[in-house]
């Protein structure tokens, strides 16, 4: 409770739905850390189902505009002003969780920081989603890297067997 009072006079509102974006990776609190648990479980539990079935699984993760700049820098401020980029506690559960089943995992926070920090609008404005130009953004990246190695980005091949 202390940490989410020092997180609320620091970055804004704590009872809003980006809360457990603003804690520091390494500070994750109990909560938060129950709710990326949470996540990552109904995430395994797909995979097991997928598997028994016979159907490939991969996971692709792309970032919110708050985990590469700071939350008061982007158009989400509204929501408290936060001075610090969110968290990306979600993302290391399931790439840990990802690894550990060895099923494929790509994560696009190098590539789309990258283009957010040359000044590249990717995203809805007042919205954590990406607005057309940046969808094309991070389907071209998508593509390429399934092109460039399908069976080890998507678990299966490109090229259909013959009927």
């Amino acid at each position: 409770l202390a940490k989410q009072k020092d997180l609320a006079k620091h970055c804004g509102l704590i009872n809003d739905i980006f809360s457990h974006a603003r804690e520091k990776d390494e500070e994750l609190t109990p909560v938060t850390k129950k709710q990326i648990q949470h996540s990552v479980e109904i995430i395994e539990q797909t995979y097991i189902f997928l598997k028994e079935n016979n159907i490939s699984f991969a996971i692709m993760l792309y970032p919110h505009q708050p985990q590469i700049l700071p939350e008061n820098q982007t158009d989400l401020s509204n929501f408290g002003g936060c001075d610090r980029t969110w968290n990306r506690g979600y993302e290391y559960a399931i790439r840990e969780m990802a690894a550990n089943h060895q099923i494929p995992f790509k994560s696009f926070f190098e590539e789309i920081a990258f283009q957010v920090k040359t000044g590249e609008d990717l995203y809805i404005p007042a919205d954590m989603h990406f607005n057309s130009h940046g969808l094309s953004i991070l389907g071209n990246y998508m593509a390429k890297h399934i092109i460039k190695n399908p069976v080890k980005s998507i678990g299966t091949s490109l090229i259909s067997a013959k009927p």
